[in-house]
Formats: C-alpha cells, sequence, structure tokens
C-alpha cells in the first residue's frame, strides 16, 4: 500500500517540480499537446490530488500506533525528532515542499491520545478533518471585514525564476523564502488539522483491529465511495485546489469538496488495496518500494530536481502534464527495481535504516546490511577417505539436534521425558514411563 501512495505522491509533486503547475495560459498553449494535457491535469486532480497523501497519512498513523505499542513514548519522541530533522533538511536542500516535516510536527499530538478508546480517536479524527471547512468559512469572513490575510497564491511568485534557470544558491534562497511562505499557508489552509485527522484514523483502525474484520471495511468503503466519488470529479471540474489567499467564495467551495473528497478517497483507496483481488501481485511488485518509502520519497526530490531545476537539465517549463506523469513513472518504476535490488542485499533502505537507530539507540542496528550467520560455512575440500566427521560438521539429518540427541540419550536410560522432570516421582509420570503399572 504505501509503494501505491509514494506513486501518487510522485505523481502530484512531478507537476510542481516541472513548472507545470504555475504556468499560465499562454505557456500551456504553447506546448506539444495541449488538449491531452488539460485532460491529464483535470485526471490528476480527481484520482490523485488530496487522496495519496491523505493515505500515506493514514498508514503513518497506523505505523506510529504500533510503534507506540511496541516502544516507549521516548523512543517515539526521538523518531519524530529526527523525522523533523530529514523533512527540514529535504525542504531547504532539494524542495519547500516536505511533507516529513509536517507528519513529525502532527505526530506530536499521538503521544497525548495514546491511551484514547478507538471510538474516541475515530470521532476526534472526523472532527480534524472538518475543522478546516469552518476555519475557512471563518477566514474568508474575516478578511472581508477586516482584511487579515496578507500575499497571494501559492508563495512568492517573483522567485520562480530561481527554479527554471538560477544556481544552486539560487534555488536554495528560493527555498527558503517558499518554506517560510509554506508555514504560514499549512496555517492559513489548517494542513496540520488535515494530516491529524488521518493519523487519528489510522491509529483508531488498528486499536480496533479493523484490518481483520472485512466486512467492516467493505460497510465504510460501500458508505463512503460516493461521496469520495461525486466530491474528487467536482474538485477536478473547478481545476483543483484553489490558493488559500486571498480567500474567495469559489476557493472555499473548493475548498469543502476537497476536505470531503481527500480523506474518503483515501480511506476507499485503502480498502480497495488490502481486500482487492490483486493485493498480493501488488504486493509483491510494489512491495520493496514501499517499505524504502522514505528513502524513496527523498530520492524522488533529488532526481525530479536534477531534471527540472535550473542547476541540472533545466526541464523546467518544457514538459507539459502528459510528459510530466511519464517521466513519474519511469522514476518509479526505475525505484521498484533499484528497492528490490537493495532490499536483496540490505533488511532495510539507508533512510529508514537512520530513522530506526532513533528509536533502538546507537548501539544496535549499526548497520543495514543483512545479518552474516554466526555458524561457519562448511568446508568446500574433501576429505580423506574413512576420516571421521566432528560435531560441528556432521550432516545434519531429520532430528540430529543437540536437544533431539539429548531426549535419545534419556529415553535410552530410562529417564522420564521433559514434560515430567523433576517430577518423575508423581503417579502420572510412573505410569507413562511403565507401561501403567504403579507401585505403591
Amino acid at each position: 500500500m504505501r509503494g501505491i501512495a509514494l506513486l501518487g505522491i510522485l505523481i502530484g509533486n512531478v507537476m510542481w517540480f516541472s513548472g507545470f503547475a504555475v504556468a499560465d495560459a499562454q505557456a500551456r498553449a504553447a506546448f506539444t499537446m495541449p488538449a491531452v494535457d488539460a485532460v491529464v491535469e483535470t485526471l490528476v486532480h480527481i484520482v490523485v490530488d488530496g487522496k495519496f497523501y491523505s493515505l500515506f497519512s493514514l498508514l503513518l498513523g497506523a505505523g506510529f500506533a504500533l510503534g507506540l505499542r511496541h516502544g516507549t513514548p521516548a523512543s517515539f519522541a526521538r523518531r519524530l525528532a529526527v523525522l523533523f530533522v530529514f523533512g527540514s533538511a529535504h525542504a531547504t536542500l532539494l524542495w519547500f515542499g516536505d511533507i516529513l516535516s509536517l507528519y513529525a510536527v502532527t505526530g506530536v499530538v499521538l503521544l497525548v491520545v495514546v491511551d484514547t478508546s478507538p471510538r474516541r480517536l475515530a470521532l476526534a479524527g472526523v472532527a480534524c478533518l472538518g475543522a478546516p471547512i469552518v476555519l475557512g468559512g471563518g477566514w474568508l469572513a474575516a478578511d472581508e471585514l477586516w482584511g487579515v490575510v496578507s500575499g497571494r497564491g501559492h508563495g512568492p511568485a517573483s522567485m520562480l525564476g530561481a527554479f527554471a534557470s538560477g544556481s544552486y544558491a539560487d534555488v536554495f534562497d528560493a527555498n527558503w523564502a517558499f518554506l517560510l511562505d509554506r508555514w504560514y499557508l499549512v496555517v492559513l489552509s489548517s494542513r496540520l488539522l488535515r494530516i491529524l485527522g488521518m493519523f487519528l484514523l489510522g491509529v483508531a483502525a488498528i486499536r480496533a483491529d479493523v484490518l481483520h474484520r472485512p466486512e467492516v471495511l467493505v460497510r465504510l468503503a460501500t458508505a463512503l465511495w460516493p461521496f469520495a466519488l461525486v466530491a474528487n470529479v467536482a474538485v477536478g471540474l473547478l481545476g483543483g485546489d484553489a490558493p488559500p489567499r486571498p480567500p474567495t467564495l469559489l476557493g472555499w467551495l473548493t475548498d469543502v469538496l476537497a476536505c470531503v473528497g481527500g480523506p474518503t478517497g483515501a480511506v476507499v483507496y485503502a480498502v480497495a488495496i488490502v481486500l482487492g483481488p490483486r493485493r498480493r501481485r501488488i504486493d509483491a511488485c510494489l512491495g520493496a518500494a514501499g517499505r524504502m518509502s522514505l528513502t524513496n520519497y527523498v530520492g524522488q526530490s533529488a532526481v525530479m530536481a536534477g531534471l527540472f531545476y535550473g542547476y541540472g537539465l533545466g526541464g523546467w517549463g518544457r514538459l507539459g502534464a502528459s510528459a510530466a506523469v511519464l517521466v513519474a513513472i519511469v522514476i518509479f518504476a526505475a525505484q521498484v527495481l533499484i528497492s528490490r535490488a537493495w532490499l536483496g542485499r540490505f533488511d532495510q533502505g539507508p533512510l529508514e535504516w537512520l530513522w530506526r537507530l532513533a528509536r533502538s539507540g546507537l548501539t544496535r542496528n549499526r548497520s543495514p546490511r543483512r545479518p552474516r550467520s554466526r555458524s561457519p560455512a562448511p568446508s568446500a575440500e574433501p576429505r580423506a577417505r574413512g576420516e571421521a566427521h566432528t560435531a560441528r560438521d556432521r550432516p545434519r539429518r531429520r532430528g540430529d539436534t543437540p536437544k533431539a540427541r539429548g531426549a535419545t540419550a534419556r529415553r535410552a536410560r530410562g529417564e522420564p521425558r521433559d514434560a515430567c522432570r523433576g517430577s518423575a516421582g508423581s503417579s502420572s509420570c510412573r505410569s507413562r514411563w511403565s507401561g501403567g503399572a504403579t507401585t505403591r
């Protein structure tokens, strides 16, 4: 499931990395297939936008619940701190649109609700997902009355040229400018509440053990898919998510539809993947990429920055939506192959290994490499004829283990089995070993 979520996030992000998401109408008309690009963009809004980052938030919430179950709050807090460091480095060095730092900040709340019942967690999650509707209406009314919202669009548009033709230093400065503005937009768009809502639903799913109750999942998906379909199609036809500033009535209505379509679509996707007839085939194909989701997510940004930014190949603004999506699919296919090769030799990805060190400490898991067997390899040199085998290199037969050999020796001496050891004087053990005859 994480592999599919990773692919959806990549398709959504490539629209920004390629510059298509911020291209004006004149630039879009100059592409090779503008009509096809328009259709692809609409499909991305309907199928991808808001759904896969919500799906990944749901999965991360479930993973956090398992981590809190098997670990301590201190180890969980260390993992969040390391995740925040990863996200901050990713945002400043590669791409300002990082989501890892938002996950880390939001995950702190889970330490407070660690002992809450599944029902209350689910209700709190739904409340968090619905809160942006109320808050967005409040921002709209406050801006109309007092003009409290400043700025326009998704960030400082004057610095977009740095991504197209600037050096790495220019991109670094632009990332900082967009990153500072992004946190203001995070508050304005209630992004943290949306993530927290999916986190809480993921924790509630683990606590209620719904993964082993398929009838509950089927009823949930059956009830939600009509809302998901109508809301996401409406968002796609309206042109996708509107910028949160300046607040407009149309933008607020679009956000209302996104608040419904994103979470419900993510839940329907999750149920379809878990209960789908090709679940095992999908897991066999994409499971390796999902196990290295943190490494692959950061790696996607590194590859796309090299392809589209000015200090790389300079593809910013040169590809339409259809070509950009094809590039994303090729990148993900390469990641699947690399992940399989990596996990064939190591137990986990490099960033996953570093992240796990935060929980287990520096005394364990010093290397992501698979641990070697402690037993020495058998000698390849043939032995002389008649030479005796030692206990170490004697070929193993069925039941030829130290425990089995000890049991055989005890039976030969007439001693009781392990179940009767220490109580050989009892009548039950005497009857078992003397054929039923007891002595007084």
